[in-house]
């Protein structure tokens, strides 16, 4: 059952509509029992991540580089490394026939389940990235 909220919570509902402006990828939704191993397998390894970095020396003593924390950096650095561009037709293929989500969603689905992540960046009810906490995935 909680694999099955994450595939929907993470890839789920329309999002390239809000964010692709060519109509005939905007329509287009992934399957979802397709990407749910691979979403839960994003939010599992961002999660480890995470872990892994609140032990480190940098992000204990907590210094701002460039007016970035240590925690905002570490999630600029997980978007960054989803960073590509990508056709609109090359998009609609994949969306129908990848296993993964496009990358943008691999960035925004995880993050918004990560209360860290409301943290880092002071992330509010109306804020367009805001999930309720009731609808937030925990897979641990």
């Amino acid at each position: 059952m909680r694999s099955a909220v994450c595939a929907e919570r993470i890839a789920g509902s329309n999002p390239l509509g809000s964010i692709v402006n060519v109509p005939r990828v905007s329509r287009l939704s992934a399957p979802l029992v397709a990407l749910q191993g691979e979403n839960i397998a994003d939010l599992g390894g961002i999660q480890l991540g995470w872990d892994a970095f609140t032990k480190t020396k940098q992000y204990k003593e907590g210094k701002p580089v460039g007016g970035l924390t240590p925690a905002q950096r570490y999630f600029i650095g997980w978007a960054l490394s989803w960073m590509n561009q990508i056709r609109p037709e090359n998009l609609a293929m994949r969306v129908k026939t990848d296993v993964h989500a496009p990358s943008f969603l691999r960035v925004i689905g995880p993050v918004s389940n990560m209360p860290e992540f409301y943290q880092a960046y002071g992330v509010m009810a109306g804020d367009p990235m805001y999930r309720a906490d009731s609808a937030r995935v925990k897979i641990w």
